[in-house]
């Protein structure tokens, strides 16, 4: 799995930035660290597609996906170099994932799909107990994803066992950080000494923009 501290992100979502062709933009503008293809997986072909366009990460996420389909894109990205990004949201979906094989990568996104709250203590949650314990068996790494908005936020999820966060900044819609403070936030958290920001990976996306501080 390739180094992920330096990993733009292509939301590839059709309300935002329309398609695969933006992945490959993104790719042939010279950027050379890993990109995630961030767009609802749910046919094998996407996959396929994506790294055509130059993704090295993809997202696979669990609330769509049955286990035999999570297990088989699984092993179609391990062919083709790429590295899955599970997502999940809640302890069932984490369960199902810990009950697949190989997984490298979970994201837990703190957005509930039913009421669109987002609560980050539901990171702590889902990484306390046997669960956690797993996951450090296994060297898996954890991303955090949705409300993390700030250096304490940021904090908060590294200390429970987070490894690297994503900071999204959709067009028109509920983020309004320039780069230039997600940035200087990121640094923040990065420059206050604990040895959980200090191992932290930082994400960053606004807008048209795929970049990262580190």
């Amino acid at each position: 799995m390739k180094r992920w501290s330096s990993m733009p992100q292509c939301i590839n979502r059709p309300e935002i930035l329309s398609s695969f062709e933006n992945l490959e933009k993104i790719r042939n503008s010279g950027v050379k660290c890993p990109l995630l293809c961030k767009k609802f997986v749910i046919d094998a072909w996407q996959i396929y597609y994506a790294r055509t366009k130059g993704a090295d990460a993809i997202l696979l996420i669990v609330a769509v996906l049955p286990d035999l389909d999570i297990k088989y894109m699984t092993k179609i990205c391990k062919l083709l170099g790429l590295t899955p990004l599970v997502e999940v949201h809640d302890k069932r979906e984490m369960d199902r994932v810990l009950g697949i094989d190989g997984i490298e990568l979970i994201g837990i996104n703190n957005r509930n799909l039913e009421t669109f709250k987002v609560d980050i203590s539901n990171t702590k949650n889902l990484l306390q107990g046997e669960r956690g314990r797993i996951i450090r068996e296994r060297g898996i790494i954890v991303v955090g994803e949705s409300g993390l908005f700030t250096p304490a936020d940021i904090a908060y999820v590294q200390e429970v066992g987070v490894k690297a966060v994503c900071y999204e900044c959709f067009v028109g819609k509920l983020c309004t950080f320039s780069t230039s403070t997600i940035i200087s936030h990121s640094l923040e958290c990065m420059r206050r000494g604990r040895k959980s920001c200090k191992q932290a990976s930082i994400l960053v996306v606004n807008n048209n923009y795929c970049g990262s501080p580190l």
